[in-house]
């Protein structure tokens, strides 16, 4: 496909100068590559139990609890991970800086990285991995401002930091002067979510969007407005992945067998309206537009089932051969079903987003 240029007054989202805050000229100050290990099969598991048995295995005592945390390995994937064994520290800095205790709320828009393959775009609240999106970016939209102190890691206890905005002032008052005084900072971060989304945009800068980082311009006044609100029911919807009703039309089969344990899902027909949970459980009538739904190049759907399925991890350690289990996450937060209701809800999101992403404003220069 042929490579459309954006046009000059197409503003990028970020600077390339990847942890650097950068002041004029973008829409965010800053972004962070994401979360990383450098050990995945020893250092992130589903369950906190068996995570805990292999960090004490490793280190030889116990270990803090502050240094556990809930991480977005993948899309819609939620994991446990230790961060005392990280040794490039500056993955932990980063996060650090967007997600510093438990009790700091954020909000994080991840894109796909420059020259990848397609382009996708994804918000988290607690911490991305590097590998959310392909080894992408992670936008905040706050920070916090810290010395490099490893003493201060997720210290719950620890409050010696100023607050940032993700958004910087020069695209607030480029902002304020294109439209009104009332614009917030808080809008134009759903402004950049909503616009990243549309179809339109996304099919016209197709090539270009996988070899640069994105560039949007500032609309007519308009058109902004649909993209902030719709941008923030996007972002309302998808961070809140976890919690929609299923469809009325989706059909649900043996679930009197009281069987929630899944090793790998399959379609059961071709047409894929049909899910095959487990040996008991089959999931039917999937509306076939709830696949057109694309998170990168994989519809959400497909994140759930391929991130969903018990392995053993892949290492040359080969830590005891302990099976990464999605189950036993499910047993740990009390909730069995949690894995079949996570795919019933995604199936709900992925027509949910499609309705919101039909009324985002059509003209695109």
């Amino acid at each position: 496909n042929q490579r459309v240029a954006f046009p000059e007054h197409y503003i990028p989202i970020y600077a390339k100068k990847g942890g650097v805050i950068t002041e004029e000229g973008h829409f965010f100050r800053t972004y962070s590559n994401g979360f990383r290990t450098g050990n995945d099969a020893q250092q992130i598991n589903f369950s906190k139990v068996e995570l805990e048995k292999q960090v004490e295995s490793l280190i030889g005592s116990s270990a803090p609890p502050r240094k556990f945390r809930t991480h977005s390995y993948r899309p819609l994937t939620k994991v446990h991970t230790y961060f005392e064994l990280i040794s490039d520290n500056a993955a932990i800095f980063s996060m650090y800086k967007y997600f510093t205790t438990k009790h700091f709320k954020n909000r994080v828009i991840s894109t796909t990285p420059e020259n990848n393959s397609c382009f996708g775009v994804w918000a988290v609240d607690f911490i991305p991995s590097m590998h959310i999106l392909s080894g992408g970016n992670n936008l905040p939209q706050r920070f916090k401002l810290d010395h490099q102190d490893d003493s201060l890691i997720f210290n719950e206890t620890h409050h010696q930091n100023t607050v940032e905005d993700g958004i910087s002032d020069w695209i607030l008052e480029k902002a304020k002067e294109t439209y009104t005084s009332k614009v917030t900072k808080e809008d134009l971060f759903h402004y950049v979510y909503g616009f990243l989304h549309s179809p339109i945009y996304r099919k016209k800068y197709a090539n270009t969007l996988t070899k640069q980082a994105p560039s949007i311009p500032l609309v007519e006044e308009d058109s902004f407005w649909p993209y902030v609100n719709i941008g923030k029911e996007l972002m309302d919807l998808h961070l809140d992945y976890e919690n929609q009703p299923k469809l009325p039309e989706v059909e649900v089969s043996g679930e009197e067998h009281g069987n929630f344990e899944v090793r790998k899902m399959k379609f059961a027909k071709e047409d894929k309206s049909s899910i095959k949970f487990n040996d008991d459980i089959t999931i039917s009538n999937i509306p076939a537009k709830a696949y057109d739904y694309l998170v990168t190049d994989k519809s959400a759907i497909w994140w759930v089932m391929n991130q969903y399925q018990v392995n053993r991890p892949q290492s040359a350690h080969k830590t005891k051969g302990i099976p990464n289990n999605p189950n036993i996450y499910a047993q740990e937060i009390g909730n069995p079903r949690y894995i079949l209701d996570l795919l019933l809800s995604v199936i709900t999101l992925s027509v949910k987003t499609l309705e919101l992403v039909e009324q985002l404003p059509k003209d695109i220069e």
